[in-house]
């Protein structure tokens, strides 16, 4: 309730002006909302940059059962979680229809393209 009300303060005082805000945090959905544009810093190296909308759509999230997780790794993933029935699969600016062969096909929140972003390659 307290960080509610700190954010619900924060965008007003940053819509109260002509300002710039620059939020640190390793809590990003619960940031997500505030954000208009995302960076992503790894060992100190921009990884990941652009608009909420340019990242979040530059990623694509599949469930793939275990039959198909050879074709899967073939299509080059940026980060792989094993999972008990196949995996999950993170991609980086892949086809939909290409992805769809492969599994079940989801939009990856912002935390989870954070770590495939970190655990990737």
């Amino acid at each position: 309730m307290f960080r509610e009300r700190f954010y619900q303060q924060l965008m007003a005082w940053f819509k109260a002006g002509d300002r710039a805000l620059i939020i640190a945090s390793h809590e990003v959905n619960e940031i997500a909302h505030l954000l208009t544009d995302v960076l992503m810093l790894k060992q100190g190296k921009v990884v990941c940059a652009g608009t909420l909308d340019e990242v979040t759509t530059r990623y694509a999230k599949v469930v793939v059962p275990a039959d198909k997780m050879k074709m899967a790794e073939t299509a080059k993933p940026i980060y792989v979680q094993q999972e008990q029935q196949g995996m999950t699969a993170y991609f980086e600016q892949a086809r939909p229809e290409k992805l769809a062969t492969l599994g079940e096909v989801t939009c990856p929140t912002l935390a989870e393209i954070f770590i495939a972003v970190q655990q990737g390659a």
